[in-house]
């Protein structure tokens, strides 16, 4: 090859190089753009449905079977309450007493259980009337073969009369599925996996890959 002509092939080498690197920054410019405008989306589709769930939970709070512990009522109000929102991710809805014990759920397994000693339930007492509190939990899912750990949301409301503490209304949200489903109407591409949620004082509160991580 003459000297001219080799210079000629090194100088298109360098120019497919730096136009190949020149896209990949592009590309890589494109899906970090796509990715921040997916993130954006569900966020905002998450407020919003937390948003309409809070709205029902505080309904809830105001029934008058709640508030006079009524459990054949309760059962009744409660069982009606969860047909509807079943469909929407709710896995349950626990009704509580002033001292933390489940005094009926949709959850038969969780009726009876005191949570007194959680730290939610501390929180919980402190808020005032019309207040709502959100933590993420993780349970063990024991509905198919394989156990494993499922990341669940838990949104609670008390229920006061005037002043006076009757206890307290949740709804278990199963943010996993609920996520999924705004992944595949945003962006199909993005794994559930690949999908954090961090807190604006940067605490995680959702991983699917890694539950153990949530609330460091």
């Amino acid at each position: 090859l003459s000297g001219s002509l080799v210079i000629f092939l090194i100088f298109i080498a360098l120019l497919v190089f730096h136009l190949y690197r020149g896209n990949e920054r592009e590309i890589l410019a494109l899906v970090e753009k796509q990715q921040i405008l997916t993130a954006k989306q569900i966020a905002t589709s998450l407020e919003s449905y937390f948003q309409l769930r809070a709205q029902g939970l505080k309904v809830l709070s105001s029934f008058e079977s709640i508030r006079r512990k009524n459990l054949k009522q309760i059962e009744d109000d409660v069982n009606s309450f969860y047909k509807y929102l079943k469909p929407y991710f709710v896995n349950s809805i626990s009704v509580f007493d002033e001292r933390g014990k489940i005094i009926y759920s949709t959850s038969k397994e969780l009726i009876g259980k005191n949570f007194s000693e959680f730290n939610f339930w501390k929180k919980l007492t402190s808020l005032h009337p019309g207040e709502l509190f959100y933590t993420p939990i993780i349970v063990l899912d024991t509905s198919g073969n394989t156990l494993f750990n499922k990341p669940l949301s838990l949104l609670i409301s008390p229920v006061y009369e005037k002043n006076k503490f009757l206890g307290a209304v949740s709804y278990t949200i199963e943010i996993d599925s609920l996520i999924n489903s705004f992944l595949k109407t945003f962006e199909p591409e993005i794994k559930l996996y690949d999908t954090w949620i961090i807190t604006e004082d940067k605490v995680l509160v959702f991983h699917s890959a890694h539950p153990e991580m949530i609330l460091r």
